[in-house]
């Protein structure tokens, strides 16, 4: 039987929950691969995934590690290939296609979200050119 790292994360039972259950799968998978890669320091380099990232990962720390770490993380171990193919779309939708057929509610808050990214970038920046300012006196 296999022994769980983490006994507070569900990691492969069966909850009774398809998806969740299905998720949890895949992330104790991907550990199990992280934690037979060999040298995460190597791996890191590889993957441009941090050393402390990948060992929280391994150690059951991170409970809900981003998709793009994971996929990161197989890639460098050699499973890209088998990853594309299960994730492989006879029809895919790319971002721009979607956006496009998005409901104008989900257009209102896109742009609310993008102004209040730019107000706080404008502030950063003011804030940046002010202390510029401050150190040259």
């Amino acid at each position: 039987m296999l022994k769980r790292l983490n006994p507070n994360l569900s990691e492969g039972q069966d909850t009774g929950n398809e998806a969740t259950d299905l998720d949890e799968k895949i992330k104790a998978d991907v550990r199990g691969h992280v934690r037979n890669a060999g040298s995460w320091k190597k791996l890191a380099e590889i993957s441009g995934v941090s050393y402390s990232t990948i060992a929280n990962l391994a150690y059951g720390d991170t409970a809900n590690p981003q998709q793009r770490t994971l996929t990161k993380l197989m890639v460098a171990m050699g499973y890209g290939e088998a990853l594309s193919k299960a994730y492989d779309c006879e029809t895919p939708v790319y971002s721009v296609e979607a956006q496009a057929t998005a409901p104008s509610a989900v257009w209102k808050r896109r742009k609310k979200r993008l102004s209040a990214k730019a107000q706080t970038a404008a502030q950063k920046a003011a804030a940046k050119l002010a202390s510029e300012k401050k150190g040259n006196k």
